[in-house]
């Protein structure tokens, strides 16, 4: 622990077979989701429980999970 603050794993999975998505990446500190599509929109998801992000990452096709757990229910900010 650097600062004594303590380190936080963040969650991926990049390289989907998916014809939307392309890669997911959780950071748990900022409770926050990106999601990189296809199609080269980047975007920031804000307060995704983690248990969701898993849910979404886990999910058998990532653009159900995405459209399940994601879209339309959390804040989200397009990366530029």
């Amino acid at each position: 622990m650097k600062g004594g603050k303590s380190v936080m794993e963040i969650l991926a999975r990049l390289n989907i077979n998916s014809s939307v998505i392309d890669a997911f990446v959780y950071i748990p500190d900022e409770s926050c989701l990106y999601v990189k599509f296809k199609n080269g929109g980047e975007y920031y998801y804000k307060g995704v429980p983690i248990n969701i992000a898993q849910k979404t990452m886990n999910h058998a096709s990532a653009g159900k999970g995405y459209n399940l757990f994601i879209r339309g229910r959390y804040e989200w900010t397009k990366k530029e």
